[in-house]
């Protein structure tokens, strides 16, 4: 190997590991202000207001109160703030990519983004109701709860509400678990960096229907 080559690869190791740090001391910074908010009912009141003034483009596609107009959107109501956070910076920094997405995230200053995660996570989730990945049925739903159960209830908990950094799946639609679970399956450049991979390679496709469908009869 070249001297040349071998600084270049140095070189970019450094940047990317400077990048990663960056990263990261962003995130820490918004998980502070958001704790700092969280402990005070005034300041929570001012981020809920600045954020449904930012929320405006959102609402677009995840409605005005953060529950989604499409089954291939999102419910961002009742989400956990650190998860929205998380999710705001990896659209921002081109961890996951989404043109609108991509481009939305990188408009919004650390503060937006945190006053966005309380407003959208002090919304109530509605399950949606829309098209299923295909016809449902009670004993669907049934195999779906018990595959929850045995797969994802150890981190996203027994009614599926998340924790933390962890999302909530509750109330999702059917639809868009079901797409972004086949993605971890399969590995997508999107959704490829995460444990979510190996457990989603353990389900058949009839399961992930199963289990999306379960999860979006839950308020």
């Amino acid at each position: 190997m070249s001297v040349f080559k071998s600084g270049c690869i140095r070189l970019t190791a450094a940047f990317i590991g400077l990048f990663a740090f960056t990263v990261q001391a962003d995130v820490n910074k918004q998980y502070q202000l958001l704790d700092k908010i969280q402990q005070d009912d005034q300041l929570i009141s001012s981020a809920m207001n600045s954020g449904e003034a930012r929320s405006g483009l959102c609402g677009r596609c995840h409605g005005s109160d953060g529950n989604s107009k499409r089954n291939f959107i999102p419910n961002l109501a009742s989400q956990n703030a650190k998860y929205l956070i998380n999710q705001f910076e990896q659209f921002a920094n081109g961890t996951r990519k989404n043109y609108v997405m991509s481009q939305l995230a990188g408009s919004l200053s650390l503060e937006d983004r945190v006053n966005l995660a309380v407003f959208y996570s002090n919304q109530t989730a509605k399950p949606f109701v829309g098209r299923k990945p295909r016809e449902m049925k009670q004993t669907d739903i049934d195999l779906g709860q018990a595959e929850f159960q045995a797969k994802c209830q150890m981190c996203h908990g027994e009614e599926a509400q998340g924790w933390d950094q962890l999302p909530r799946l509750a109330s999702q639609p059917a639809n868009y678990l079901a797409t972004t679970l086949k993605k971890f399956k399969s590995d997508h450049r999107d959704r490829n960096q995460t444990p979510m991979s190996a457990i989603a390679k353990q389900l058949s496709d009839d399961q992930i229907d199963n289990i999306a469908m379960y999860l979006s009869t839950l308020d």
